[in-house]
């Protein structure tokens, strides 16, 4: 036998089917007419074609133009190479080009010819400093820095200069770079290790290791001394 439901005496069911309890009395949303002027309708207008306009022009911004201030400071090139042991070379090559204008042969260069040959290596922990000569006779080298994290290898920049004027390499001499100020040497390899001292612009120091990349930086080891950051011993082009 089908059940049928009613409602208790007193109360109010509404045509929608909803319950009013007695003496309860919903009450009446009366909406105003919306009195827009002229004026009004003009100011909501012209903001909807301005957000119309603004939207069309981030559509055809150039590319690259949000991250134009992220780039490398010495050649403004980008290049990452995966893996193998020819990998720190193909990184370096695209941004000391650029720099330089001059292109890479593996061979000497040619008499009387401009080129970028590869001289030495030196390898450190995710990172690597590797010289190159320009001509064949004696004249200015240069050397690129390039590290490596879980994308691959990345060019960093570069500097040239005489040969015996290259900064920073391993067994030479290099000047602290930090005008008015002074640059931290850390106790160990990495950003939070303890400060063993601050050398002023000008300090003459010896490093003796290195590159090595951790912390996102760049680091070298001056002896008798601990590690600082590679941008603080960058010699000058």
């Amino acid at each position: 036998m089908p059940l049928e439901w009613r409602a208790p005496e007193g109360d109010h069911i509404s045509p929608e089917g909803s319950r009013a309890p007695s003496g309860f009395a919903l009450p009446r949303l009366r909406l105003q007419p919306l009195d827009l002027s002229q004026a009004t309708l003009r100011t909501v207008l012209i903001g909807s074609v301005l957000v119309l306009v603004a939207v069309i022009a981030f559509g055809l911004r150039p590319v690259g133009a949000l991250s134009s201030g992220h780039r490398a400071a010495s050649a403004n090139v980008v290049h990452t190479v995966s893996s193998g042991a020819a990998a720190p070379v193909q990184a370096a090559l695209p941004g000391l080009e650029a720099m330089t204008g001059l292109k890479y042969q593996s061979a000497a260069c040619a008499p009387d010819t401009a080129c970028l040959h590869l001289v030495s290596q030196t390898d450190g922990v995710g990172a690597a400093a590797l010289q190159f000569a320009t001509a064949a006779s004696a004249g200015r080298g240069c050397e690129a820095f390039v590290y490596s994290d879980a994308g691959g290898w990345h060019y960093l920049n570069a500097v040239c200069a005489l040969p015996d004027q290259l900064s920073p390499v391993v067994g030479r001499d290099a000047t602290v770079h930090v005008p008015a100020d002074c640059a931290s040497v850390h106790v160990a390899v990495r950003l939070n290790s303890p400060i063993a001292a601050c050398l002023q612009d000008g300090t003459s120091v010896r490093i003796d290791g290195g590159p090595d990349y951790v912390d996102g930086k760049l680091w070298w080891h001056l002896k008798g001394r601990g590690w600082m950051a590679h941008e603080f011993l960058l010699g000058n082009s």
